[in-house]
């Protein structure tokens, strides 16, 4: 980009912003005259000008611009697709039924960010048009319908339990993490589904009781033992494993938070010794504890899970300013044998404790020995 179009940009942003706080009530200017220059850029040849122009628009809140925002919505730019779609959550319950029509549209374009806006609303009038998106064709709308399902909740989970016997596997699989991701309100209407006669809707509830893992549960997926179906009964025999567990898991994750270090300290330690990725999660936060013993201990506790998803907190911890939760997060890392760890491990290297030194050394020759690295 040349310097001339880059100033001619700057300019124009420049412009718009003026005209924003102009808009304010002590500016003196017409705000309808304002606004309109604003809904006028949404036009503008150049899509950084789009972009403000329907960021601006979003922070004046007014629902006389809900109609341009909509046109913005199917912008052939992504930016500026998102902006507008931003700005019309800013306005919110006005904005439902507008965005709903982009919903039902054919056209690809602003779907999925329809689809989106309408979760960040959560506005329950949303949830046919959106469970019939999950049904659609298009991958990216359908996760942003799941994802919008999810955040509004509770009204949505009936027809969702509907899905679970529909014919289309990826369908009934996008309604069963739709299902899981709102979790507790969906838990008594998933036991209902699992005691019904379709084969596909007992596999898919069993799954997701068990992603919720809620204890309400357990006696229904232990009568579901008795299912003749083998894929069923392994689903509901994992998801009674999973409720075990987390139920076993559930009071130490309460010690994480108890005043005293040493009783964290145990906490972690005990969580390790479930040896379940379930208790990833709450020893990745306790790798944030104020006390840096805490911190070394839940660094040491991951690299025996070897859980890949606790990769980036423990990269994130070769900076801890306590040298021993850097040495036990770059024996963990060693532990994971992911190459992507190699930058990092090699950075500390230079790392001014000589125990960090070798722990990086050691972990760094962990990931060459498994063979992931070309040499």
């Amino acid at each position: 980009m040349n310097r001339n179009k880059v100033l001619n940009i700057t300019f124009k942003v420049a412009i718009i912003m003026l005209i924003i706080y102009l808009c304010q009530p002590s500016g003196g200017y017409s705000q309808q005259k304002d606004l309109n220059t604003l809904i006028n850029n949404l036009k503008d040849g150049d899509w950084h000008v789009r972009k403000e122009a329907a960021r601006l628009l979003g922070e004046i809140k007014d629902p006389c611009t809900i109609g341009p925002l909509i046109i913005a919505l199917k912008d052939k730019d992504s930016d500026v697709r998102w902006s507008a779609a931003a700005a019309l959550v800013k306005i919110g319950t006005p904005a439902v039924e507008p965005l709903i029509g982009v919903l039902k549209e054919k056209d690809w374009h602003g779907r999925e960010e329809a689809a989106w806006a309408l979760g960040e609303i959560k506005d329950p009038r949303a949830v046919e048009p959106l469970v019939v998106a999950l049904k659609g064709n298009d991958l990216y709308v359908r996760w942003a319908s799941s994802d919008a399902l999810a955040k509004i909740g509770e009204p949505a989970v009936k027809p969702l339990i509907g899905l679970l016997k529909h014919i289309n596997s990826n369908v009934r699989w996008c309604a069963t993490e739709t299902l899981a991701k709102i979790g507790k309100p969906a838990v008594e209407p998933l036991i209902g589904a699992l005691k019904g006669y379709s084969r596909y809707a007992r596999r898919s509830s069993a799954w997701a009781l068990g992603e919720i893992r809620d204890p309400r549960a357990i006696e229904a997926l232990t009568d579901a033992l008795n299912y003749r179906d083998t894929d069923v009964h392994y689903e509901v025999s994992s998801a009674l494993e999973k409720i075990k567990v987390f139920c076993a898991a559930q009071p130490l994750i309460e010690a994480l938070k108890d005043k005293d270090p040493d009783v964290r300290k145990r906490a972690v330690v005990e969580l390790g010794k479930i040896k379940n990725f379930i208790v990833t999660k709450p020893l990745v936060s306790a790798l944030k504890d104020e006390d840096p013993g805490v911190r070394a201990i839940a660094a040491e506790t991951l690299g025996k899970l070897k859980s890949i998803d606790s990769f980036d907190s423990l990269v994130e911890a070769l900076k801890d300013e306590d040298f021993t939760v850097r040495e036990k997060a770059a024996l963990a890392l060693g532990e994971l044998r992911n190459t992507r760890a190699v930058k990092a491990l090699t950075s500390t290297l230079k790392d001014e404790n000589p125990d960090v030194r070798d722990a990086s050394a050691k972990a760094l020759e962990k990931i060459k020995q498994s063979n992931l690295l070309l040499y």
